[in-house]
């Protein structure tokens, strides 16, 4: 047993606060889940229990910021695991929130990367998706089966360079490819786009590069 020596508001959270058991930190837990405890300082705690108390309140916690996340926009897993570590959640917590969510499949990074897909495939090239997807942290496997649905892409690349090119004077193809891979496309997409624009003519004279 302990003495809850202290209980302070955490300056960062304002919806945490710091529990001190004979004088020295003992955790962080929610404002909220101590207030239906009713534990003030002064109170004789079992640690054990209380350590209970604060795993339990601190996964309904988590789980509900994560799910506002994801009202906000669709997430991939390693995005709801790197913003519930910024949150201050240990990786016990974090597991098991993680463990509710895929469960009730809030969390599904296959679906995710079709949502992903479906949203970026006619702005930007595979080439891009796929390194924006590997930067969410999504695994090599998943990542390579979703781009699979992703076909040729020069009719993109050349709606895409029309749009670069309107209104300016002294474009060449290699401002144009440039900009193509700076958007992800392929060589094989961005080199056949080009081919059509210089059929359109609009590159003058200059020869395709």
């Amino acid at each position: 047993m302990a003495i809850v020596t202290n209980i302070e508001i955490q300056k960062k959270d304002k919806s945490r606060v710091s529990v001190y058991l004979d004088g020295e930190f003992f955790r962080g837990m929610d404002s909220f889940a101590l207030a239906q405890s009713r534990i003030k300082i002064g109170d004789e705690v079992n640690e054990r229990e209380l350590e209970n108390l604060i795993f339990s309140s601190d996964i309904r916690t988590a789980f509900d910021k994560a799910l506002k996340q994801i009202e906000y926009r669709t997430r991939a897993k390693n995005e709801l695991i790197l913003f519930l570590q910024k949150k201050g959640y240990d990786n016990k917590v974090i597991y098991e929130v993680i463990e509710k969510l895929t469960e009730y499949g809030y969390c599904n990074d296959e679906r995710f990367c079709e949502e992903y897909i479906k949203s970026y495939s006619r702005r930007y090239g595979k080439i891009k998706i796929k390194a924006d997807l590997k930067n969410l942290g999504i695994e090599e496997e998943i990542i390579e089966n979703a781009i699979a649905c992703i076909d040729g892409q020069a009719d993109q690349a050349y709606a895409l360079a029309c749009k670069y090119i309107k209104g300016k004077k002294n474009i060449t193809p290699i401002k144009v490819r440039a900009y193509l891979i700076r958007h992800g496309y392929t060589y094989d997409d961005v080199s056949l786009a080009l081919e059509n624009l210089t059929d359109d003519g609009a590159f003058g004279e200059e020869e395709n590069d």
